[in-house]
């Protein structure tokens, strides 16, 4: 039963928002004086979606609310009940069962483990969405497409600093203007878009033509953010990861984050043990104490361009694949 403060709390959302809890929102979390709440249809979340955040300090006094990210329209939810079972994507579970190596910061070693890598099913079990692919859905593309070229670019790279500010005027928000960031990326724009992450990757990686997939695209303040992955990953839970800033307006790359300084830094820890527990036995031992989980999840379908009825397939343990054990991904 709900607390009279959390009454009163949910009261006043929904006078702000004009929403309603339980049906539209519900709440996640709380503790400690903070209220985490996330959008939802009738009970089952949404991703992405909605999320509202209040806290208030020792005194009871509030000192943040936040209500940030895309409402999804009813005419954008297709609603359906829930009859996908994990015992139909079991086939799918053992898939993403992968073996990497976590790292153990305290200890400063590599830790062996079969986890399960995130993903939402389609309640008709059709098609798979993968975790990373539901940020950014709104204007976000998904490329798959290897950067290859056969000359690298002997132009240097203007970089531009790149500046997260924003602002909003009173009239934008009373009227309640798009945010040109929700505007989907046309043919055109993902045409020169690709063009500008060949330029740029040939001119930041020469050596590289072949080496990396353009995963995806989309808006970010004003810019196009195109991420790029390895084409051969590694055994490591943390992947070698590219983000270019693209001039939205110009199609040129100014900027690049890389995460190469951070995935060097595992260089110096110990060494993973020898596996010597297989796929198949860490499968079992997860499957026999029921920690792999398929739950009902709203998420936006980047093909059909609506939110659809997924299964989430996760698992918050792991089997250490040098000795068998069973871990709590975050006690790690």
């Amino acid at each position: 039963m709900r607390t009279a403060p959390l009454i009163r709390i949910i009261a006043w959302i929904e006078r702000d928002t004009e929403l309603v809890y339980g049906k539209q929102f519900q709440l996640s979390r709380h503790q400690n004086g903070q209220y985490v709440f996330h959008e939802c249809v009738c009970g089952t979340p949404v991703s992405p979606g909605g999320h509202i955040e209040i806290h208030f300090d020792e005194a009871g006094k509030l000192v943040q609310y936040s209500n940030y990210g895309f409402y999804a329209s009813k005419s954008l939810i297709q609603k359906e009940a829930f009859t996908i079972s994990l015992e139909q994507v079991e086939p799918l579970a053992k898939q993403q069962l992968k073996l990497l190596e976590y790292p153990v910061y305290e200890e400063q070693r590599l830790l062996p483990l079969y986890g399960i890598e995130e993903v939402y099913v389609t309640n008709d079990g059709a098609s798979v969405i993968p975790f990373e692919f539901i940020i950014h859905s709104g204007s976000r593309l998904i490329i798959d497409k290897v950067i290859e070229w056969e000359q690298a670019s002997t132009q240097p790279l203007e970089k531009v600093n790149i500046e997260w500010r924003e602002t909003v005027t009173a009239e934008q928000a009373v009227s309640s203007e798009p945010h040109p960031d929700s505007f989907p990326i046309t043919d055109a724009e993902q045409e020169k878009a690709v063009a500008a992450v060949v330029e740029g990757m040939s001119q930041l990686y020469p050596n590289d033509s072949g080496q990396w997939v353009l995963k995806t695209l989309h808006r970010h303040q004003g810019y196009m953010e195109a991420v790029l992955r390895e084409q051969a990953p590694s055994k490591r839970v943390f992947q070698r990861k590219l983000v270019l800033f693209i001039d939205a307006q110009r199609f040129v790359t100014v900027n690049a984050m890389d995460n190469l300084p951070f995935i060097e830094m595992l260089d110096d820890f110990q060494a993973a043990d020898e596996v010597v527990i297989s796929q198949d036995e860490a499968y079992v031992k997860l499957k026999e104490k029921g920690f792999i989980k398929l739950t009902p999840v709203y998420v936006y379908h980047p093909e059909q361009k609506k939110y659809v009825l997924c299964g989430k397939l996760d698992c918050a343990y792991a089997v250490n694949a040098a000795n068998g054990e069973i871990m709590e991904l975050n006690n790690i």
